[in-house]
């Protein structure tokens, strides 16, 4: 059906474009060409025109003089100008537009218009080119030759032809690029360089490894990886046991037992892992393994047999001959010495067998006594009867994650701050009637009261004219979003390489209620590259369950490293038919413990932090990695948008009616979620002083987060915890770069959306911002070396102190205020002038910012409903007269709360997504115009 459609999408273009090369009013002003360019390339991505439609174009164009004027903008000063010219000049094949493209190659400098060209060239099919576009490299950062290697696939029999030449070479740019090519292209023509390249002593540790993989996954006839599994390098050595599991048979298992028995402990983790993977893709090595251990119960092979063989349990439970009770025996104990209980128990409680029930008691009766890791599993959550069995009693489940420890953060400032908030008040009056004492003291009262209200009125404006700024720097950036993200075609962004292959880590506690479509809608994310990795944080309710069911996910162990420290790993779970998918069960530990984990599992470059009960848009991933390709410098760390989900409708994952919630607390909450994002974030990038991306919608470079020991737990370096990890990481990550003296952006995209269920009532939204407050205070504490410090740029000069002002002491300024403004408007002591400033100020806080902030989203093509806009508006007033003051209310209990010392996640409920209504479905076929080109496929 979806093909249906594409064909006659494309036919209806194709014959409109007929149309108009038929008429004799063919576009000549510059909005229509551009029009008829945008058209010709959008038919481009979904279909091959023929060679006489592209020959009467190229006629057209050359006749308007098309490609002149598009030459000319090849030497503009904006890099945007040129990448645009040359995004339209690779679909205009002319004579004198593959001449202009390959020249302004060799002349440019800036990375991304390079891109454009490159691929503009590639779209031109231009092979004479290949030596200009190899030469461009020198000097090129890794992630460009990447980049490259991936376009240059559409010249594969030029660059095969131009190879011999190229091998001799030992230039860095040149090595990179063979390698990558000979990785993406895996001919036979590729392999002998390869295997030169890894015999070298002289190259470097990355390329060798680089090709090892490439040799070992491509062309397997020319090395073999069991001669490997010591080598000098551990890394290869590693990768020599996987690739060996990827080979299954008896004869490479014995290979495999044979270096765990005579090596070292890493040998051994290494041949588990390679093990794990033979039995994964063999039933008949499994069995073989299980004769093994049978036949020698207590030999040197049985540590690391029960190990692979454990994550099979359920075969050993099952079984009745006597041949397996001593096996079934051992692999239990050695389940329950490792902390892998979760399947056992789930097993057990399932159980209706009591025969089968009996001989699993006894199996567990000879080896609890030595157990320390799994006991307390076991008593918390096996059936109270099993538990009777065994002789053991039963724990509480526990009410609280596991793992926090109290953020030592200074109360001192806290309370001397909280002293200074309470006293603002009662300390002006009290020098007011000081001063005048020649007057009563009610009118003295008066006059502070009033003055007072006007400071209060002045640091209202203050804070609106820093959110105009914010707005207007806004604007201008998201205009800059859009046409760079307009410009990138569906054939570039999905091309091999040009992209990052990105980790989604999802971690869940008790998020059975919408998890199920949470997943889903990762899943149906419209990118060429990604794994999906849900974390399941020790839930109490049936998470797990629910996604092994939906999903059909059997228990596997895989190539898990645990690189960063975390709670015990108790179980990962596939299916080999949805390769995207991995569910890690854990022991609970909270969020960054979760996403520490995640990270530790994951195989991407860059890591995309998403709350489990969150749905993203499409193309949200594309609309925020694309804009990579406008920075010159790395970008470490990335966000997008959270938009409000309550009032949308869910149809198989994804979002099928974008409205503004009814009820009132969720629609405060979303005009206030548009301005934090569309004016504040947005401007803040734009400073390059972004402080916070949402942990519900955030990418990070891997490579940088495993270099700071991950997110802030107390089982890692640092060795405490937060509630604020998603602002902490970022804090840190800059603090890190600023001291290391690395290049590098922290960006935010107003492109991408995710959307998410926010607090319904007044509990759970409490809950909520009290943990905000608290978060904020740990990493204000945590890293108040960086506040006021110029080594740290904007960050410390402008970013920390505006945090410190207007989000730490801003709360109790506000609600000390308001209840002042509420107690002198009740009295009738406050004057009608200062009366007009405090209501103007904050009815334009209010009215003024959320315009800009709907209107920005509009812009983007976010758009609401005309109804919903309305609504937003009329919710910016209701707001600021009582919500406002609510929220404030909230995190100053959050301060106090710090003050107390209370590090408490909170419980957050949710009520899942709404399901769309009869009728509506999800079109998958496109989604904002960049749907998979054609040929496109995943890398």
């Amino acid at each position: 059906m979806r093909a249906s459609r594409e064909r006659k999408a494309n036919s209806r273009l194709t014959a409109a474009m007929e149309g108009t090369l038929a008429s004799q009013d063919a576009p000549r002003g510059e909005k229509d060409i551009i029009a008829f360019l945008d058209a010709w390339v959008s038919l481009n991505q979904s279909v091959r025109p023929s060679t006489e439609e592209r020959e009467r174009v190229s006629a057209l164009l050359t006749r308007l003089r098309t490609d002149v004027r598009l030459i000319r903008e090849l030497s503009a000063r904006d890099p945007y100008r040129r990448s645009r010219a040359a995004r339209y000049l690779g679909y205009v094949a002319t004579e004198r537009s593959e001449r202009a493209v390959a020249l302004a190659l060799r002349q440019e400098t800036d990375e991304s218009a390079m891109l454009f060209l490159v691929h503009a060239l590639a779209n031109l099919e231009e092979s004479a080119a290949l030596p200009d576009i190899i030469d461009s490299l020198y000097g090129r950062s890794t992630p460009f030759i990447m980049r490259v290697a991936g376009l240059l696939l559409g010249f594969q029999s030029s660059f095969i032809a131009l190879f011999p030449e190229l091998e001799a070479r030992r230039e860095r740019e040149i090595v990179e690029l063979l390698v990558e090519y000979s990785r993406l292209a895996h001919t036979k023509s590729f392999y002998p360089y390869l295997l030169a390249l890894f015999r070298e002593e002289a190259t470097g540790e990355g390329i060798r490894r680089k090709a090892f993989d490439c040799l070992v996954e491509y062309y397997p006839f020319a090395l073999n990886p069991a001669d490997h599994l010591k080598n000098d390098d551990p890394e290869i050595a590693r990768r020599a046991c996987l690739a060996l599991g990827e080979r299954p048979g008896t004869a490479n298992a014995r290979i495999l037992l044979s270096l765990a028995r005579n090596g070292t402990e890493a040998d051994r983790v290494n041949t588990a892992a390679g093990l794990a993977g033979m039995i994964a893709r063999s039933p008949r090595v499994f069995l073989y393994l299980v004769s093994v251990l049978r036949d020698d119960i207590n030999g040197p092979d049985s540590p690391v047999l029960c190990d692979v063989l454990s994550g099979r349990i359920d075969y050993f439970l099952l079984k009745n001959d006597t041949g397996h009770v001593s096996v079934t025996g051992r692999i239990v104990k050695n389940a329950l010495l490792r902390g892998r209980v979760s399947d056992l128990i789930s097993f057990l409680n399932k159980n209706r067998d009591l025969m089968v029930e009996d001989r699993l008691v006894r199996a567990l009766r000879s080896g609890i006594t030595e157990v320390t890791l799994g006991l307390g599993e076991l008593r918390t959550y096996l059936n109270p009867r099993i538990l009777q069995k065994l002789g053991l009693s039963q724990l509480p489940v526990p009410n609280a994650r596991v793992g926090q420890k109290k953020n030592a953060a200074a109360r001192a400032p806290l309370v001397a701050l909280l002293t200074a908030a309470l006293g603002a008040f009662p300390v002006t009056v009290l020098v007011f009637i000081l001063a005048t004492a020649e007057r009563s003291v009610t009118r003295s009262f008066r006059i502070a009261t009033n003055a007072f209200l006007s400071a209060f009125g002045w640091y209202t404006l203050a804070t609106l004219v820093i959110g105009l700024t914010l707005a207007g720097l806004a604007w201008f950036e998201s205009s800059r979003q859009r046409g760079r993200y307009v410009i990138k075609d569906a054939s570039l962004l999905f091309s091999r390489n040009v992209l990052p292959p990105i980790t989604i880590i999802a971690p869940a506690y008790n998020e059975a209620v919408g998890i199920v479509e949470s997943v889903e809608s990762l899943l149906n994310v419209n990118y060429p590259d990604f794994e999906i990795v849900v974390v399941n944080d020790g839930s109490r309710d049936a998470t797990l369950a629910v996604l092994i069911d939906r999903f059909r996910l059997e228990r596997t162990d895989g190539d898990y490293r645990e690189t960063l420290r975390t709670q015990p790993v108790r179980g990962i779970y596939k299916n080999p038919k949805i390769r995207e998918l991995t569910v890690i069960d854990k022991v609970n530990g909270g969020k960054a413990d979760s996403l520490n984990v995640g990270i530790n599992a994951a195989s991407g470059e860059y890591v995309l932090a998403i709350d489990s009960d969150s749905v993203l848009e499409r193309d949200a991933l594309l609309a925020l990695t694309s804009a990579f390709l406008d920075s010159n410098e790395p970008v470490v760390a990335t966000g997008g948008n959270i938009m409000p989900a309550n009032g949308c409708s869910m149809d198989r994952g994804q979002l099928v009616e974008k409205r503004t919630p009814k009820s009132p607390i969720p629609a405060f909450q979303t005009i206030e979620y548009l301005r934090a994002f569309m004016t504040g974030r947005l401007g803040w990038s734009r400073l390059g002083t972004l402080m916070i991306i949402s942990g519900a919608f955030g990418v990070f470079r891997k490579e940088e987060v495993l270099a700071i020991n991950g997110y802030l737990t107390s089982r890692e370096k640092y060795e405490t915890d937060t509630v604020g990890e998603d602002m902490e990481l970022v804090i840190r990550i800059e603090r890190s770069m600023r001291e290391a003296g690395r290049p590098h952006r922290i960006t935010y995209n107003c492109m991408a959306n995710c959307w998410t269920e926010v607090p319904s009532n007044f509990a759970v939204l409490r809950r909520q911002r009290e943990r905000w407050q608290r978060g904020l205070l740990e990493i204000l504490s945590f890293h108040r070396k960086m506040i006021g410090n110029p080594k740290y740029g904007t960050y410390g000069l402008v970013g920390f102190p505006y945090f410190l002002v207007f989000e730490v002491a801003g709360p109790w300024l506000e609600l000390v205020g308001f209840i002042v403004f509420a107690v002198s408007l009740a009295t009738g002591t406050i004057d009608a002038s200062v009366l007009r400033f405090i209501v103007g100020v904050n009815l334009g806080h209010g009215l003024m910012l959320s315009a800009l902030a709907i209107l920005i989203n509009e812009r983007n093509g976010h758009v609401f409903p005309l109804i919903d806009r309305l609504g937003l508006m009329i919710a910016a007033l209701g707001e600021q007269a009582g919500f406002r003051q609510l929220v404030s209310l909230f995190r100053v209990s959050g301060y106090i709360g710090m003050i107390r010392g209370i590090t408490e996640w909170g419980t957050m409920t949710r009520r899942g997504f709404r399901k769309a209504s009869k009728g509506k479905t999800h079109d998958n076929a496109k989604a904002n115009g960049l749907d998979r080109p054609r040929g496109a496929h995943r890398g």
